[in-house]
């Protein structure tokens, strides 16, 4: 029995030497690190990848099987003694993420918590008004993606359009867009506003055409060309009846002649007319305000309408006048080329409407309920002063500014009208002073109701 103790104390002791009395290594000490797991606040979800980096080098890699939780293991944790570890989430690294291996030979272990806040894109250049269009680009750092819309809509990382380019704005536009990582995360999404809105006076017709706002097709000459483009969103200003109307071109909109043979766009002019000195429209029409958009005796036509508002004065506020155009402005008078009614509801002074054909456009009421003699071929009825009944909703009705019903490019025409007035305007439609980004926003929202 004594000798077989013996026997047992000479192995125990054996077992208890050091792997180094038989030149064997030992193992290395591995560090491992565990916690809470946090995405944007909210307990990481099953699946996400964990890596481990010390010197850009990746050292680990894990996965969480448990929300919330994870659990990695660092190999040969003391040869990594002092160094930084830094931890990315599905590729995503904040910079809390990170630690120093230290005491690793006495505590192999170590509770660390990982929070991580996804970026939402950002956009240059920043959103804002602008006089000439923009090519935005979108970024996000550490995203697979970025998704965007253009229509109002919420983006979604399976809805929207897939970024690529920049995106050109050429007229008011809302982008919105959202950041796509690995494994369903996603961040929240961002929205850009974008005013674009070139302003100018008749005497500046010409700069349209030598900046590209207004191009010629193909190697054609402004002086002969079959269409123009309207390469951005321009407005045009024009001294008439004692204020000032406007024009305003929707971005990608083509000018043609309604004969479909080349024109001179260099003779393209914006004037205020008399009322007085138009003619033609029958017997009992007064006019109330008239403008003079295109070339005199030459019919054009507007691939997308364009929006004309026409300052007849605040006493007109709240009535309904006819509207009809004409090439010469002495005869052939018609609501053909308006966009119907043919009719507009003056708000702060102002008849808006649009329409697809130039030149002359008069607004005007007839003083005859017969209203004989009229001989154009549209708004020959008489018309009495009545307010629009409005349906919209009370946000609505706020920032429907010509009191139509309707909240769409006559109100976004007031706006522009008064962009960065201040005072009480029509176009303030949040009641803060002045008419600004906000009220635009205000705008977009109800934007078709």
């Amino acid at each position: 029995m004594k000798r077989k103790l013996h026997y047992l104390s000479v192995i125990f002791a054996i077992l208890l030497l050091p792997a180094t009395a038989f030149g064997i290594s030992p193992p290395p000490i591995p560090l491992l690190l565990y916690g809470n797991i946090t995405i944007d606040g909210q307990p990481a979800p099953v699946g996400i990848i964990i890596t481990a980096q010390i010197n850009t080098i990746n050292v680990a890699t894990t996965s969480i099987a448990i929300i919330g939780k994870y659990f990695i293991e660092i190999p040969d944790g003391l040869a990594n003694e002092g160094k930084i570890i830094k931890f990315k989430v599905n590729d995503i690294f904040n910079e809390a993420n990170q630690r120093q291996c230290t005491n690793i030979s006495t505590i192999p272990s170590i509770n660390f918590n990982l929070a991580v806040t996804t970026t939402s894109p950002t956009a240059s250049p920043s959103a804002g008004a602008y006089s000439l269009k923009q090519n935005v680009s979108l970024a996000s750092t550490g995203a697979l993606s970025i998704h965007y819309t253009t229509d109002g809509t919420s983006p979604t990382c399976a809805t929207g359009s897939v970024y690529s380019n920049p995106i050109a704005v050429n007229a008011p536009k809302t982008i919105k867009a959202i950041s796509c990582y690995p494994n369903g995360i996603f961040s929240s999404v961002a929205s850009f506003v974008y005013i674009i809105n070139q302003i100018v006076t008749p005497s500046g017709l010409p700069s349209l055409l030598d900046n590209g706002t207004l191009a010629p097709t193909g190697n054609h000459s402004a002086t002969s060309t079959p269409s123009l483009n309207v390469t951005q969103e321009t407005t045009i200003n024009v001294s008439s009846n004692n204020g000032t109307s406007s024009v305003l071109l929707p971005g990608d909109t083509i000018i043609t002649s309604t004969n479909g043979q080349n024109f001179d766009a260099t003779a393209l002019t914006a004037t205020g007319v008399s009322t007085g000195s138009l003619s033609g429209l029958g017997s009992g029409a007064v006019v109330d305000g008239a403008l003079q958009w295109g070339i005199t005796n030459l019919g054009l036509q507007f691939s997308i309408p364009i929006v004309l508002s026409i300052y007849v004065g605040d006493s007109f506020n709240g009535q309904t006048l006819n509207v009809q155009r004409s090439l010469s402005g002495n005869s052939g008078w018609t609501s053909d080329g308006i966009v119907p009614p043919a009719t507009c509801v003056v708000a702060a002074g102002f008849c808006s409407f649009s329409a697809t054909k130039a030149s002359y456009y008069a607004t005007y009421h007839l003083t005859s309920p017969l209203g004989g003699g009229n001989t154009g071929s549209g708004g020959g009825s008489y018309t009495s002063p009545v307010t629009a009944t409005s349906t919209l909703s009370a946000a609505a009705q706020k920032v429907d500014s010509n009191k139509d019903g309707k909240v769409d490019i006559l109100d976004f025409n007031a706006l522009m009208i008064n962009w960065g007035k201040t005072g009480t305007n029509v176009a303030d439609f949040n009641s803060d002073g002045k008419v600004d980004i906000f009220d635009f926003n205000l705008l977009m929202i109800n934007w078709g109701k």
